[in-house]
């Protein structure tokens, strides 16, 4: 299985911007935590994530719902073809009180 991954820490509400390009069009992109990732990476039918598949030229936004460690893989499918995946983190603003 070939697939792009990068791996972060982030808190709740952090937002991951990602920019795909991939040939032939279209990608899996999926946010997964440890325990999840170890389901992908082993093929397992029951890890859980967030994202899908994203079938489109413009950038995504998936929310982090939780804190912890996470990756962000992103595959063709299955499919051959060539991909590469630009992502940014995009902090949670957070209030400060004078």
């Amino acid at each position: 299985m070939h697939f792009l991954k990068h791996e972060f820490d982030a808190e709740e509400g952090d937002v991951l911007e990602v920019d795909v390009q991939a040939e032939p069009r279209g990608a899996n992109v999926v946010l997964l935590d440890n325990e999840n990732f170890a389901g992908y990476v082993s093929n397992s039918p029951s890890f859980q994530y967030v994202g899908g598949f994203l079938d489109t030229d413009k950038p995504v936004r998936l929310r982090v719902p939780r804190a912890g460690h996470w990756f962000l893989v992103v595959d063709l499918g299955g499919r051959g073809g060539r991909m590469s995946a630009a992502v940014r983190l995009i902090k949670r603003a957070t209030e400060t009180v004078a």
